[in-house]
Order: structure tokens, then C-alpha cells, then sequence
């Protein structure tokens, strides 16, 4: 339904490309509010929501209608999610349920009783809240509600949630709370996070982590590969960070929006192997602060801290930004992840120019191990999985040469 179209929601509009993506053409329809502050595009219809009520539009962004029937319309919504075609949608900390495509709302989560909700995900019979105060969980659709915050301190604001699998994530100020257990025990697990996790999002078994700046810490984007136990900064390409905004994963590609700082602008950013390189795909829109991603088959969709919501083709960010993503602008060798690992990490390295490649393991007394690499390579990133099960715990080394390029880094084997 969404061919060939790519959204993004701001403060002062939404935006339509028809001109090859060579420029962002605002389409307002409809739209009252400009501060666009969350979007989810579902099987037939896009969501927004703004500061004063939500949106719906039926034809691929073009016009939008206001939402009422059981949704304020006086108050901001701030997050909106779907999931086995029930939307949830939250305002001013409560939350609302519609079955019908947006028609009607029910209210499912008051503050008070409970505290005002920042966040929201869904298990196959659950619905998680994170609140201004931990989580609260209902297994009866939102008629029940019980706090479950084994693990987590008191008064400790829930930012973000996002599930993989039977593993749930929270994000706070502290860094992220792991649950194994369907919410009801929560372990902090900041091994690598410096700065508070204000979104989170999933691919595969990869996890990741926007922060935004804390105690003199930069911002970032951050990735975990073993569920939250180990996590490494992927920041190469990102620029002026003062928050990651939203982090959203299509496929094979990922996306992340940034601030510069408050009330000076941000970037989009875009992925295309798991966080290694980052390329701006800004081309076209304003100095804007991005609050959101969303994504369909096809179409990038983003909202803004006034300008409204924008959208263009994901073709066009490859064709016409003049990007490229298959070919590195300068030698890198990152850190293995994960790390410490057991037994089995994945080593990337990016390659500028055609080159003979060795890629090298050592001991602590510098003696080589293996090598993992050793042929001509052409332009281009690459990932080596190293499985380690016939060594015994202790640090490695692993080098990387290619012509007078050299790089060392660390591994921690721990079995």
C-alpha cells in the first residue's frame, strides 16, 4: 500500500518526495499540529501522533484525519505501537486500545492509579508498561495491572522496552534491565553503556541502544550481540550527537535519528551493516530534530520536533543521495562482538581499496594463534566469525594489515 514512499513526521508538516528525492516536498493535508511526536505505519493505514491527539491517514501520508472517539484530542500522544492489528496509543502517561483501525478508543492504564507511561511493548499475552516508576505488567488485556520491578530501584523512570524473543529489555537512566523471566525479576546489564538508554530496537539477535547524553558522556548508538550482556559503541559516521532520538531496523538496513543538541537541529542517519558506518541521508529536509522512524516494505517514514511528518521511496536514499554504502572511505578494524565471548565472536573490518589482507590471532606473549584473514580483498566491509573452542580462556590479540595499514585490538575469551 506503501510503494515507493518514505515518511518523516516533524513539528511543522508532512513531507511527500516527487521529484526522483532530489528534495522533501511538505503534504500537510488534514494535519492541525505540527509537533509530530511518534509514527507507526500499519497493514493499511499510517499513525501519528502529535501534540494535541492522533492521526490517521488511509492514503499513504497524502491527508490525514484527527482521531477522537475515546482518544483526547486536547493532549499530546506520545508513543504508538501495534500488534496483531490492536494499536496502542499513549497520552499525557495514559493508555488507549483500539480494535477497529482507530475508530473507537478505550482507555486501558490510568495515572493515577498507576504512574504516567513512557513506554510500551507486547508479549503474546502480556502488555508491558514502562512507567515513571518501573513496569507494570497485564495478562488480561489492560483490565489488571501489577507492578513487577524485582531488580529495579525504586523510582526509576522506563524510557524505552523492546523484546527478543522470551528476553525483555527496559532502557532508564541507569542503562538497560534484562528480564529471562517474563518481567518478573529484571538484572542490570551495563556492561560497555556509559549514558542513559532512551530507545532501544531489535534485529535478529542484534540489539540496540540509543543514549543520550549523561554525567559528561556523549551520546551514541551502542550494540549488543548476546542480549544485553556485552555492549560495544558503533558511532563511526555520527556526528554532533546529543541524543539518539529513534533507532528503527528494516531488513538488512538500520536507521537512527539524532539531536545535535536542544532546540538545534539533528540528522537521520542510515546503516546498511549493523552500525559499522553511518551515512546521513538528511539530503533535502531542514536542520530538523527527528523524533521518530517508521518503516514499511519499502517506505521511510520520520516525525519532527516541529515541521511535521516526511516521507520519499527507500530506493532514492541509495540512488540519488549519492551515497555509498558498499564501498568504505577509510581503513577500520572494530572491536569483536561479543566480548568477553564464549565461544564464538564476530570480528569486522572495512576495506577502502583493493588490498592484500591478513588478519591475524595472537597470545599474550605475542606468538600467533591463526590466521583468520590472509588473501587479496576488494573495497568493501567485512565480518569474520571466529570460533574459539579449542583455546583456552585467557586474552588474545587480533591484527589487522592491509598495505600500511595496521590495527590491534583486544579479546577476552572466557569459558
Amino acid at each position: 500500500a506503501f510503494e515507493n514512499q518514505l515518511l518523516a513526521g516533524t513539528n511543522g508538516g508532512i513531507y511527500l518526495s516527487i521529484n526522483d528525492g532530489t528534495n522533501w516536498i511538505q503534504s500537510n493535508a488534514g494535519l492541525i499540529n505540527s509537533g509530530v511526536y511518534c509514527i507507526e505505519v500499519g497493514t493499511n493505514n499510517i499513525f501519528a501522533g502529535t501534540e494535541n491527539g492522533g492521526y490517521v491517514s488511509m492514503d499513504n501520508g497524502l491527508s490525514w484525519t484527527l482521531l477522537q472517539n475515546g482518544l483526547p484530542t486536547n493532549l499530546s500522544v506520545d508513543e504508538i505501537i501495534i500488534s496483531n492489528d490492536k494499536i496502542y496509543a499513549i497520552s499525557f502517561g495514559d493508555v488507549y486500545l483500539s480494535i477497529d483501525s482507530g475508530s473507537a478508543w478505550e482507555k486501558i492504564y490510568s495515572s493515577p492509579p498507576y504512574y504516567p507511561a513512557n513506554a510500551i511493548c507486547i508479549s503474546e499475552n502480556k502488555i508491558f508498561i514502562g512507567s515513571s516508576d518501573g513496569i507494570y505488567i497485564s495478562s488480561d488485556g489492560g483490565s489488571i495491572w501489577q507492578a513487577f520491578n524485582n531488580g529495579i530501584p525504586p523510582n526509576t523512570s522506563i524510557f524505552s522496552l523492546a523484546m527478543n524473543g522470551s528476553y525483555i529489555f527496559a532502557g532508564t537512566r541507569d542503562g538497560v534491565y534484562l528480564s529471562i523471566d517474563n518481567g518478573l525479576n529484571w538484572t542490570l546489564e551495563n556492561n560497555g553503556l556509559t549514558s542513559s538508554v532512551i530507545t532501544l530496537a531489535v534485529s535478529n539477535n542484534k540489539i540496540f541502544a540509543g543514549t543520550t547524553r549523561n554525567y559528561g558522556f556523549t551520546a551514541g548508538v551502542y550494540l549488543s550481540a548476546n542480549n544485553g550482556l556485552n555492549w560495544s559503541e558503533i558511532n563511526e559516521g555520527l556526528e554532533n550527537l546529543w541524543s539518539i532520538q529513534s533507532i528503527e531496523v528494516s531488513g538488512s538496513n538500520i536507521y537512527a535519528s539524532t539531536s545535535n543538541a536542544v532546540g538545534l537541529g539533528g540528522n537521520i542517519y542510515m546503516s546498511t551493516n549493523n552500525g559499522l558506518n553511518w551515512s546521513s541521508i538528511n539530503y533535502g529536509l531542514p536542520n530538523i530534530v527527528v523524533s521518530d522512524i517508521a518503516m514499511s516494505d519499502e517506505n521511510i517514514f520520520v516525525t519532527t520536533i516541529g515541521n511535521g511528518v516526511w516521507y520519499r521511496p527507500i530506493s532514492e536514499l541509495t540512488s540519488n543521495e549519492g551515497l555509498n554504502y558498499d564501498y568504505p572511505t577509510k581503513f577500520t578494524l572494530n572491536q569483536n562482538y561479543p566480548n568477553p565471548f564464549n565461544p564464538t565472536t564476530t570480528i569486522e573490518y572495512s576495506i577502502p581499496k583493493s588490498e592484500f589482507v591478513t588478519l591475524k590471532l595472537f597470545d599474550l606473549l605475542g606468538r600467533e594463534i591463526t590466521k583468520l584473514v590472509n588473501n587479496e580483498k576488494l573495497p568493501g566491509n567485512y565480518s569474520v566469525k571466529f570460533d574459539a573452542s579449542d583455546l583456552t580462556s585467557g586474552i588474545y590479540f587480533y591484527r589487522l594489515e592491509a598495505g600500511s595499514f595496521t590495527e590491534t585490538r583486544k579479546l577476552i575469551l572466557m569459558k
